[in-house]
């Protein structure tokens, strides 16, 4: 990403994987929530539910 670029959602997949003990995840069962913050970068939140209806969320910082 470029400097002053918004990240795309689909970048920020890149490396990152979802797995589960009994539910067959893959990138595409991840949302992707993007948001800008105060300070000139962005929050990434990652979130994944189950067939269980199990929920996980991750949130990062993200600057370019």
């Amino acid at each position: 990403v470029e400097d002053g670029e918004v990240p795309d959602p689909s970048t920020v997949l890149d490396d990152v994987e979802v797995k589960d003990n009994f539910t067959k995840m893959s990138k595409k069962d991840i949302q992707v929530t993007i948001k800008e913050n105060s300070e000139g970068g962005y929050f990434v939140i990652y979130e994944a539910t189950d067939q269980a209806g199990n929920v996980a969320k991750e949130q990062i910082r993200y600057y370019n």
